[in-house]
């Protein structure tokens, strides 16, 4: 059985900020676009759990979350995988940014609100949603 096409797929993905109000995003390889850090849920897992994790094992930050952000159910492409997604808003709260993933990823890098590049769909709703409860 293969998540995503057997059965629901769980996932969540981070909007991390940081005290200069930046916000991090990470560069998979063969995509022309920035995303959020995420993953999968593990079985057991907490959402706030797996998305401190995977912000962890993508990038080296420890965060801490401020609140869910929004959720979303994305059906992919040809291949129709089926998932539910969650978005946290998690704040920086130590270290410094490397990308740990250096075979999946080809960068992680801090953006300012009004430079960011060109991101995934999903991650423009969520920072439009993110905007519009901060007030930025």
């Amino acid at each position: 059985m293969q998540i995503g096409k057997d059965y629901i797929g769980v996932g969540c993905w981070a909007l991390v900020t940081n005290d200069k109000n930046q916000i991090l995003f990470i560069k998979k390889k063969n995509r022309d676009f920035w995303e959020r850090p995420g993953g999968k849920v593990e079985l057991g897992e907490l959402l706030e759990d797996a998305m401190v994790r995977e912000t962890k094992e993508e990038t080296n930050l420890i965060t801490k979350p401020t609140g869910l952000s929004w959720y979303d159910q994305i059906f992919y492409g040809k291949d129709k995988e089926h998932w539910i997604g969650f978005c946290y808003h998690l704040s920086h709260e130590s270290g410094e940014i490397k990308n740990l993933e250096p075979d999946k990823i080809e960068a992680v890098k801090w953006f300012d609100f009004s430079d960011l590049p060109k991101v995934s769909e999903h991650t423009e709703k969520a920072i439009k949603k993110y905007k519009n409860s901060a007030r930025l």
